[in-house]
């Protein structure tokens, strides 16, 4: 309604649910919605439900919730396929990756 569109990658603890309000906020949005199938494969080079928790697209942005580092010691995720599952550590994960950090969960 305003304006802005931005590809986000939102990583949250898998048993959570999105508050879209308050993640559209954080962008400078009014609304959420989710990507298609074509454009996740198109932002990400791979199927939904396949993503890694990282972003190597400057046009997807990367947003993750602290609660994810504040539960677990581990994060286990798909890496572009749906049969193989990797493992890493979280404090890795987060040093790798220096995410933003956004407090967006319900």
């Amino acid at each position: 309604g305003n304006g802005v569109k931005k590809n986000v990658l939102a990583v949250l603890p898998g048993d959570e649910k999105i508050d879209g309000e308050k993640l559209a906020g954080f962008f400078g949005g009014k609304k959420i919605s989710f990507a298609t199938a074509e454009q996740v494969k198109t932002l990400t080079d791979c199927v939904p439900g396949a993503l890694a928790p990282f972003t190597f697209n400057p046009e997807l942005e990367l947003v993750i919730d602290p609660a994810l580092f504040e539960r677990y010691s581990d994060i286990a995720f798909n890496a572009g396929t749906l049969t193989e599952t990797i493992v890493l550590n979280a404090d890795d994960y987060r040093t790798i990756v220096k995410p933003q950090e956004f407090s967006f969960i319900l």
